[in-house]
């Protein structure tokens, strides 16, 4: 389940890339810039489920301090 949110979340993580470059360009980012900011939006919210699947946990359920 943290997979598929992570994956559905990630159009709302475009959303915070894309709007800066717009405001400071004045033109949404087209093309490969745009392909590339979808791909790497998606492959952070992958990585960010991943670790919290991963995080090392105590028996009380809490994360682990490192």
């Amino acid at each position: 389940m943290i997979r598929a949110y992570a994956i559905g979340m990630g159009s709302a993580t475009i959303s915070f890339i894309m709007f800066p470059i717009f405001i400071i360009t004045g033109e949404p980012p087209v093309g490969m810039v745009s392909d590339l900011i979808f791909v790497a939006s998606w492959a952070i919210n992958i990585a960010i489920g991943e670790w919290v699947i991963r995080r090392p946990m105590s028996r009380a359920g809490i994360p682990v301090a490192a």
